[in-house]
Parts: structure tokens; sequence; C-alpha cells
């Protein structure tokens, strides 16, 4: 878990802060550990998984203030199982083991190892668990 530089764009009283590009996601389902899960890419460079609160939320709400951080980094978001566009059934375990296991195959699958995490509430947490069960949470 590292934490991220934010640079926020400049601007004069009189004027609205913008994004500083144009924002072109490209959005896709992946098969991960037995469920799909709804992700949505946006920027270039260094990668950046953001993790959205719930459980059980979209990532849509982060929308589109988080894309501004998208300028010299690629952000990837994803719809935790169970939530948003990953909907499962009601018999598929969505604790927080499933959800570290989830995001251990999306970093394997976007090879983004090591891994920089952008959490926001469960999100925070969800980084921080992913760290405590994998025995590091720093590095």
């Amino acid at each position: 878990v590292y934490c991220l530089p934010v640079p926020l764009p400049r601007t004069d009283n009189r004027q609205p802060i913008t994004a500083p590009m144009t924002v072109v996601p490209t959005e896709e389902h992946l098969a991960v550990n037995g469920v799909r899960l709804f992700t949505r890419a946006v920027g270039s460079g260094p990668t950046v998984i953001v993790l959205h609160g719930g459980p059980g939320a979209h990532h849509d709400y982060l929308l589109p203030q988080f894309d501004l951080l998208a300028t010299g980094r690629r952000l990837r978001y994803y719809d935790q199982r169970g939530g948003g566009r990953s909907p499962v059934e009601r018999d598929v375990p969505v604790g927080w083991r499933e959800h570290v296991a989830d995001l251990d195959a999306l970093i394997a699958h976007w090879d983004a190892a090591p891994a920089t995490l952008l959490g926001y509430s469960w999100g925070g947490l969800l980084a921080l668990l992913k760290g405590w069960a994998r025995g590091s949470l720093w590095g």
C-alpha cells in the first residue's frame, strides 16, 4: 500500500476546476475466481487500482472527480463482487477473503505488482486487509 501524491489543477477564483485531459475510459468484464467483475480504466502511466467503498456499492460515485488523478497514471477501477455491475448469485461468498482474492487476481491479470492501491472508505480497509492477509502491509 502506497500513498499517492495528488497533483491538483491550478486555478484562480474566477475559473472552475476542469479535467486537465479528455477522459476516454475502457470498460470490460473480467472472469475472476468464478465471478465476472466489471472494470474501467482511464489514463496512461503507472497503474493505480482504485478501491471503492461499500461493500456492495459500485465505483460510479467516485466519478468524475477521481478521473482527475489519471494525469500521468493509469487508474483501474472495478466493481467488487456483489456490487454495481458485478452482481453475484445469493449463494456466492462475498466476504473479505473473497474480496482480497479477487484483488490479487486482478493485480496478476493486469501485471500490476507491486500494486499501488487507492482506497475510499471500505476500499481503504480492503487495501489494509490485502496487506495483512499477505503478511506485508508495505513494500
